[in-house]
């Protein structure tokens, strides 16, 4: 049998965690008391500290009438405090920061959130990570690369230069570089360090989870005065900006698709305008064509590239390839 001490945490958790409140009958038959103890019980609840707004009124609030007679906790006003705020978008960066999980910056994030989450509003975040969620598409897993992205973390603000091991795609070893880190980009659920090695003259992309091993210097590295990484990436369509090239690329959409192209920033560059058929003629200036060919493709039949020719050409290339995949026996 629960001790008084025992009911009223019971009640009180109950509160913290229903919205709706709690029926007078529902309290009555879990605590076994009658309405005089019940009118009791409750004054008692109002006078718990914890339980108070910012104005030190109590938030235990009852309604209704007879049967219908509730107790519930009187919602905190939002804007009463920054921590909210602070709160609801720091919940939301982890969230859609899921794929960082088991790295140094998955750790900072929870101990960040952790330390707003023991404040006085406490209750108003029950269930936060439910309330606010992002779906990650095709994340990379980093959790067995935690150490090299805390080395990298470690160059990147310390503007120290950092040896690497780094596999490139198609190579069964890796080879050795010596990065100056100017950016730590995120790109479609991955990381990449935009950094300068002592290979070559050009400031160059590499994907986190092909290094394979980190080894700190001490030597000092001046970070340009002038760089940023806009000048590296070309958005959502690729991550390096290729100086000599150019593609003017126009698609026309189906006039269906109206909403979901015109709703987006797709490109920095883009232009969009409406036909007087109702196709959505779609433009744009990218440095690389690759990541535009699977773009395309998404959209279907609905979609149909205008420019550039090389652009059309690798889209029927595909599509024929498809074809023949599918006409094997």
């Amino acid at each position: 049998m629960l001790t008084p001490r025992q009911k009223m945490a019971q009640v009180t958790y109950l509160l913290l965690t229903d919205p709706g409140g709690l029926s007078y009958s529902f309290l009555k038959d879990g605590l076994e008391v009658n309405d005089r103890a019940l009118r009791v019980f409750i004054q008692e609840l109002k006078n718990i500290p914890e339980l108070h707004d910012s104005q030190d009124q109590t938030r235990v609030q009852v309604t209704g009438r007879g049967p219908d007679r509730r107790v519930f906790l009187k919602p905190l006003d939002i804007e009463d405090t920054d921590t909210v705020g602070h709160v609801l978008s720091l919940q939301f960066a982890h969230s859609m920061l899921r794929f960082l999980k088991g790295t140094q910056l998955e750790k900072y994030l929870t101990k960040m959130s952790a330390s707003f989450l023991k404040g006085p509003d406490k209750q108003l975040f029950v269930n936060l990570d439910k309330k606010i969620y992002s779906i990650n598409e095709w994340p990379k897993d980093y959790s067995k690369k935690s150490e090299i992205i805390k080395d990298c973390l470690h160059s990147l603000l310390y503007r120290k230069s950092l040896k690497v091991q780094y596999k490139s795609p198609g190579s069964k070893q890796g080879k050795e570089h010596e990065l100056n880190i100017y950016t730590l980009l995120q790109y479609r659920n991955g990381l990449y360090l935009i950094a300068k090695s002592d290979k070559g003259p050009k400031v160059m992309v590499f994907a986190a989870e092909r290094i394979i091993q980190t080894q700190k210097t001490r030597k000092e590295f001046r970070y340009p005065p002038k760089y940023s990484p806009e000048d590296y990436v070309d958005g959502a369509f690729g991550l390096i900006k290729w100086e000599e090239e150019s593609h003017k690329v126009v698609i026309n959409f189906d006039s269906d698709l109206e909403t979901a192209i015109t709703a987006r920033q797709w490109h920095k560059s883009q232009s969009i305008k409406k036909l007087k058929d109702g196709t959505i003629q779609f433009s744009m200036t990218v440095s690389a064509l690759e990541q535009v060919v699977p773009w395309v493709l998404s959209f279907g039949s609905l979609a149909k590239v205008l420019k550039p020719k090389s652009l059309k050409e690798q889209i029927v290339n595909e599509i024929e390839a498809l074809l023949n995949q599918y006409n094997k026996r």
